[in-house]
């Protein structure tokens, strides 16, 4: 399955807990794997589609009155032994991607002030991050349907809050390091 959009994964492991419609699943991202697997609408739609014309989804169409009909999907026998056979198959490895790195590797010293503002900004915005999964735990600990997925998304809260806690110690380094860039670039 080396070439497969996992995004079809995703969201047969949301619909393994119960019927949802593509808003629903969309909250889903929103809320609970934002932070370490996000999907857009455009991709959202046309797999369940796909998905549903494969086999692995049901759809029942819910009526509304004055308003657009719902489609809500569940997952079938299939679909359910689509989600076993990948959640055992090894993990690719991810590339990594991150702007921010990029523009360090081509900056010039002369960019040093703006790339200082920019570090700073996500320094903040990772900071009220960490005070957000710091909530998570409770979250958990309400949310898990039993002992053993409590602990497992503990581990996801884990590995999450330690590349967190790496990101906020890069970024001190990083303003201290620009700082001192920008002002022998002033001098």
């Amino acid at each position: 399955m080396a070439n497969v959009n996992r995004t079809r994964f995703a969201l047969l492991g949301f619909l393994a807990h119960g019927p949802k419609t593509g808003y629903d699943l969309r909250k889903e991202f929103e809320e609970r794997t934002a932070h370490f697997w996000s999907e857009s609408l455009g991709q959202v739609y046309p797999t369940l589609r796909r998905l549903h014309e494969e086999g692995l989804l049901a759809r029942d169409v819910l009526k509304q009155e004055g308003r657009p009909d719902r489609i809500l999907y569940s997952i079938t026998e299939d679909g359910l032994a689509e989600l076993d056979r990948w959640l055992v198959e090894p993990s690719r490895p991810q590339p990594v991607r991150n702007e921010q790195l990029l523009k360090l590797f081509f900056a010039s010293p002369r960019q040093a002030s703006a790339l200082l503002e920019d570090v700073r900004r996500h320094l903040d915005r990772y900071r009220a991050q960490a005070v957000e999964f710091d909530g998570f735990e409770q979250q958990i600990n309400e949310l898990a349907p039993s002992p053993q997925r409590t602990r497992m998304w503990l581990l996801n809260l884990s590995l999450g809050k330690r590349i967190l806690k790496a990101r906020i110690e890069w970024c001190e380094e990083a303003v201290e390091t620009l700082s001192e860039i920008a002002m022998e670039e002033e001098a």
